[in-house]
């Protein structure tokens, strides 16, 4: 009888041990709840509130409006001051962007848009000194046979990441120059999966960078589904993937030469944020089709160290869209909508 009962003790730690993780969410039991306190920014002065980006006290706000597209507040006061990114295609201006990020070292704002297609930067000191008449620079990709270039993230002040359709891979690594050096990498996809070509998979994977402050690492996410890989780009400028999750391939049907996600796809995970410790992501297992209606439904926001080790689970009290993560990793800041669009912080 003894022997049995410690024989089954050892069965069932066995079984435990053995049992793989199914979600990226039984990487860690660290789970923090947070709770928000909302700025006294007027309702009146937020529109169409979507990614945001934080530089000290400076909080850039995605927020269109007939005219522009990007709000500057000053949290410290809680104020706005300035609306600009001018809409159009003219020098300057700027069509749909996608994703914005603040530049410490070199103390710059910065878009990835549909169009320019490239690198937008903008020097906030002459930004704030001359808000009318300030015009961005841009780092323009050159063209490389038929590869497409959708984003581009700094790593370095001689390196950038790009992504996009790139029929030679999945990352494109790019100089000062604006040249495509190399095409590295392949999307993963799972065994049931027929495998396209990675044109196809550019296009449907899509998906966010972030990058670690004046490092060579940068994480990638999948634009639905789980995927999530930690890499590095080393001294002879080839891509190591040193850390990946894959959990939930993203669903993809093809038609007359075209792919498309599959509504059964959860959405996973959207908004990186990164700091020189850690990067921090949204993440949902919701289906991606309850996004469509609401944009307003994350809760949960993953904190991963440059290893790429899950090191804690935050769950916020209030549903939000995007957030921002001060530099030293003590505040987080969100977009919400209760019922209004609203900016919120946490202390953690």
């Amino acid at each position: 009888m003894k022997f049995f009962f410690k024989f089954s003790i050892i069965v069932f730690l066995i079984f435990f041990a053995c049992k793989k993780p199914s979600s990226i969410l039984d990487l860690s039991n660290n789970e923090i709840h947070i709770y928000h306190e909302q700025l006294a920014i007027e309702d009146t002065l937020l529109h169409d509130i979507d990614e945001i980006a934080l530089l000290d006290s400076l909080l850039f706000v995605i927020d269109e409006t007939e005219h522009f597209y990007f709000a500057l507040f000053n949290i410290k006061t809680d104020s706005l001051m300035f609306r600009f990114g001018t809409k159009g295609n003219g020098p300057g201006e700027l069509m749909w962007p996608l994703f914005i990020e603040c530049n410490k070292q070199n103390n710059a704002f910065v878009v990835s848009a549909i169009n320019p297609v490239g690198y937008m930067y903008y020097s906030i000191d002459s930004l704030i000194a001359n808000p009318n008449s300030y015009t961005p620079g841009i780092l323009k990709i050159k063209k490389r046979d038929d590869n497409f270039i959708y984003t581009v993230n700094r790593l370095n002040d001689s390196l950038y990441i790009g992504k996009g359709q790139l029929k030679d891979g999945q990352f494109a690594i790019i100089n000062k120059a604006g040249e495509i050096i190399s095409i590295q990498e392949k999307y993963p996809v799972g065994d049931e999966v027929e495998l396209y070509n990675q044109v196809e998979l550019g296009s449907t994977y899509q998906g966010e960078i972030t990058t670690k402050p004046e490092s060579n690492k940068f994480a990638y996410v999948s634009i639905v589904g789980s995927i999530l890989e930690v890499c590095e780009v080393k001294e002879d400028l080839l891509i190591e993937k040193i850390k990946t999750y894959y959990f939930n391939y993203p669903q993809i049907v093809s038609s007359n030469n075209r792919t498309a996600l599959v509504k059964e796809n959860i959405i996973g995970y959207k908004n990186l944020y990164s700091t020189k410790n850690y990067f921090y992501i949204l993440y949902s297992e919701l289906g991606m089709m309850e996004m469509m209606g609401n944009a307003f439904i994350f809760n949960t926001i993953l904190v991963f160290d440059w290893n790429g080790k899950l090191v804690k689970k935050l769950k916020t009290d209030i549903n939000l869209r995007t957030f921002a993560v001060s530099e030293d990793d003590k505040i987080i800041y969100g977009t919400t909508a209760n019922p209004y669009p609203t900016i919120v912080k946490f202390n953690l």
